[in-house]
């Protein structure tokens, strides 16, 4: 066993959920600017996730096995929210990646929870409101950026 330490100025971490090679970890702690997720390895460490515009917290809860994608909730000028995390575009919404880069229609959706994504990191899952009720979805983001817009987070 090996102990993983806290974010800087921070005493406190969890961790959520592991890279199917044992290499990459994933939670939350605090830290000196709040709560926020992180993303682990042996060799850089605990590294902050940091927030969505607007927020204060935020929390990683699933990785891909390969642990180059991390998905997790907090909140952003909009309220609560969800996240994508990659090294290349570092934390955003998911529900505005969805909107705005895959032209998904999400109207009557607010997405809650990230609960689950693929392998790849391609698939996500998790479960929010529609049109006032609380529904699981799914999200495929291998589709290219200019097919039609499906309804609802899925397709």
């Amino acid at each position: 066993m090996v102990g993983m330490g806290n974010l800087p100025g921070g005493s406190n971490s969890l961790a959520y959920a592991v890279s199917d090679d044992g290499l990459v970890v994933v939670g939350h702690g605090d830290s000196a600017s709040g709560h926020q997720g992180f993303r682990w390895t042996a060799s850089s460490g605990m590294a902050a996730l940091g927030y969505l515009p607007g927020g204060k917290v935020s929390f990683a809860h699933v990785v891909s096995s390969d642990g180059s994608v991390v998905g997790g909730f907090g909140d952003s000028t909009s309220g609560n929210d969800v996240f994508i995390w990659d090294s290349i575009n570092g934390m955003r919404s998911l529900q505005t990646v969805l909107t705005s880069n895959y032209h998904m229609n999400l109207i009557g959706w607010r997405l809650k929870f990230v609960t689950g994504i693929s392998a790849d990191g391609k698939t996500i899952v998790g479960d929010g409101y529609h049109n006032g009720r609380t529904e699981a979805w799914i999200a495929h983001l291998d589709r290219p950026v200019n097919a039609p817009a499906a309804k609802g987070p899925s397709k």
